[in-house]
């Protein structure tokens, strides 16, 4: 008598069973895999169209060509550090020590003052 449906007797599966059950399992792995680089792809590249989207508005209103004035500038509120949620400058990266007196920009990135004028 041959064996019905892949199975040899008592709950044990063929060779042949498990190679398919094997092989499925990784051409979903490989399906699944590749799916997840796609959407990686589609991300970076919607993200790259809202970065040129938005540096198009910049330029098209004159941001990008001109500097802030030193009036600007001195004009910005003066947090010690604490009183913002950033911890480190925006400009030289480095960690704000405390005392720091800080100058914060309209957008809420903070830097050191000595940096900007």
């Amino acid at each position: 008598m041959e064996p019905m449906c892949g199975i040899t007797g008592a709950g044990q599966e063929s060779d042949d069973a498990r190679r398919i059950r094997l092989e499925r399992r990784i051409e979903q792995q490989r399906i699944a895999r590749m799916e997840r680089e796609q959407r990686k792809r589609d991300e970076a590249a919607m993200l790259l169209e809202e970065v040129g989207l938005m540096a198009s508005m910049f330029e098209a209103q004159g941001f990008l060509n001109v500097p802030s004035s030193s009036e600007a500038i001195l004009a910005l509120p003066v947090p010690v550090v604490g009183e913002t949620a950033e911890q480190g400058c925006s400009v030289c990266y480095q960690l704000f020590e405390k005392g720091d007196r800080l100058r914060t920009m309209p957008c809420s990135h903070t830097f050191h003052p000595k940096l900007h004028l």
